[in-house]
């Protein structure tokens, strides 16, 4: 399952981020004249600049989501691998007597 979703989420991270400038520059364009700005207005380019901020911190957001959910994932499996150690060990135990008490000790 986590290997799943990990191939899911890097493919679409990596492919968002490997978007072709020309590609992103065509969207970014097709969503201010969609806003209503005209092409070679101030405006326009005002909305370009910030289209462009917009996915830049989109891009970085997704990255750090994906860092943080693989580190999770390497803790999560880091505490199962400690946890199964730590029931395979073995245990040594001393008792020693003294008159009607014991004391074991173990490590």
């Amino acid at each position: 399952m986590f290997t799943i979703l990990t191939v899911i989420l890097i493919s679409a991270s990596v492919s968002e981020c490997l978007l072709p400038r020309e590609y992103r520059a065509q969207k970014f364009k097709e969503n201010c004249v969609s806003y209503g700005f005209v092409i070679g207005t101030t405006e326009f380019a005002q909305c370009m600049q910030t289209e462009n901020a917009n996915w830049g911190a989109a891009s970085q957001q997704n990255m750090q989501n994906l860092q943080n959910t693989l580190k999770n994932e390497a803790d999560r499996r880091q505490a199962q691998t400690d946890k199964l150690n730590n029931q395979n060990r073995q245990v040594n135990c001393t008792t020693r007597y003294y008159g009607n008490t014991a004391r074991t000790t173990c490590n």
